[in-house]
């Protein structure tokens, strides 16, 4: 088990230097734009990871491999980047729609089930569930945008080894310290800083 990620499936091969390419790249400003118009807010970047899928040898799919939601968060945006050419051999990673996953969620005995969903208990309450998946393959270099809390996911179940860089931007709280006098010189900061992010 890989000690970065406690998954045998995949590892995290990312270890942050500062100012290395992959840091920086996180630090774009059309994905921090994106990021601060989408979540409404100073975005936060709580997870850089270059994730390397390895084979899997059947289909006892395990844990993320299953569809879930990413919950520690109301709200966020993944930005996931293919490391090389992708297709559905590399075990791509496959999301539903938002329309689609609350659907799934308004069904009552969902909410006191297990994190993760086996395919065919979604089939069970989802008309045409195949038709629904929409699979991230592409080209290397091709990059996706999606919020995990919001659209049931899942991936590496690969037939041969995958790459993919995971960024994940979170909201971070305003600096609502109007009740501590002492610094609340930070909510004149936390404009400047939504301005910066924002414009």
């Amino acid at each position: 088990i890989n000690k970065k990620t406690n998954k045998e499936f995949f590892e995290n091969l990312y270890e942050y230097k500062y100012d290395d390419d992959i840091s920086k790249l996180s630090l774009n400003e059309n994905f921090i734009n994106i990021a601060a118009l989408y979540l409404k807010n100073c975005p936060i970047i709580s997870d850089i990871q270059f994730l390397k899928s390895n084979v899997i040898k059947n289909n006892d799919f395990i844990s993320s491999m299953n569809w879930h939601l990413d919950s520690h968060h109301k709200k966020l945006i993944k930005i996931i980047i293919l490391n090389e050419n992708t297709d559905n051999t590399n075990g791509p990673t496959c999301f539903l729609d938002k329309i689609t996953t609350k659907k799934i969620l308004g069904f009552k005995k969902y909410f006191s089930s297990p994190i993760y969903f086996k395919d065919n208990e979604l089939k069970d309450v989802v008309e045409d569930f195949n038709e629904k998946i929409k699979y991230f393959s592409g080209k290397r270099g091709d990059v996706l945008m999606i919020d995990t809390s919001k659209c049931f996911h899942m991936g590496s179940r690969t037939k041969k080894t995958r790459h993919q860089i995971f960024m994940t931007y979170t909201p971070i709280k305003t600096f609502d310290l109007t009740w501590l006098k002492k610094i609340n010189e930070w909510k004149e900061l936390n404009k400047d800083i939504e301005k910066i992010l924002v414009n």
